[in-house]
């Protein structure tokens, strides 16, 4: 979820925000999952500290413990002090995040366009060993029939892991797939087009270079965009301005 949020104006927790025509309903995030985790994690906080720690905050902490869980030790440090936006993007505003279908050139330039390299890119798609995206997003038939997603429209949004066999761990097993062509999303199948990706793909299939890269892009990433001070406020619900 986080770098779907850190694509568009930056780390400041839009993508939360409800609303008919909000962010969250653009095409590439309308498979987002824990919504309500945050929401449990924000309702925490602001029982124990009201109007003290963002919802950008609470992601950005979020995500490198749900990551760091099973290392038993954090990965990398979070920078906090974030404000939230004041303003809920329109869902026509998520066109410039990368898409599930998303070819290399359109990853390239989307992540480009937010000061992340290549390596960047290899790197944070990687988070993709972890959770799972919907039917509608599977990449080719063959690969639709091997994870059992089913073809009627009316059932589309069955929910598959995107790294099967290690959808609740973090390792290199994600790259593994990729490079066999056993890649559950067309924008995953993408890295092998390019030859500096796709060397990246194989060496991040160790765990502990893929681990190390991961928490220096992520730590880039979450610094994109982000709003201090006057410029947002701390929302006391994170699915609506305060």
């Amino acid at each position: 979820m986080i770098q779907n949020a850190s694509t568009l104006k930056g780390c400041d927790a839009s993508v939360l925000l409800d609303g008919p025509d909000s962010e969250k309903t653009a095409f590439p995030n309308q498979s987002l999952g824990g919504l309500d985790v945050i929401d449990a994690v924000k309702a925490a906080l602001e029982s124990a500290c009201p109007s003290v720690v963002s919802c950008a905050d609470a992601l950005a902490l979020a995500t490198r413990d749900a990551v760091s869980f099973q290392f038993g030790r954090a990965l990398w440090a979070v920078q906090t002090g974030r404000r939230d936006s004041r303003a809920a993007p329109r869902a026509a505003d998520g066109l410039d995040v990368p898409h599930p279908d998303s070819d290399f050139p359109r990853l390239r330039a989307a992540f480009a366009g937010r000061n992340l390299s290549v390596a960047d890119l290899v790197a944070l798609s990687g988070a993709h060993t972890l959770g799972r995206a919907s039917c509608r997003f599977v990449a080719g038939p063959e690969l639709r029939r091997r994870l059992s997603c089913p073809d009627a429209a009316s059932t589309a949004d069955m929910m598959v892991p995107m790294d099967p066999g290690s959808e609740f761990r973090f390792d290199g097993g994600y790259f593994d797939a990729v490079k066999a062509n056993r890649a559950a999303l067309l924008s995953d199948a993408a890295l092998m087009q390019d030859a500096k990706a796709a060397r990246l793909v194989d060496e991040f299939r160790d765990q502990g270079k893929f681990v190390a890269a991961f928490a220096k892009s992520i730590t880039r990433m979450g610094a994109i965009g982000v709003l201090t001070g006057n410029d947002g406020e701390i929302r006391r619900n994170c699915r609506d301005l305060n």
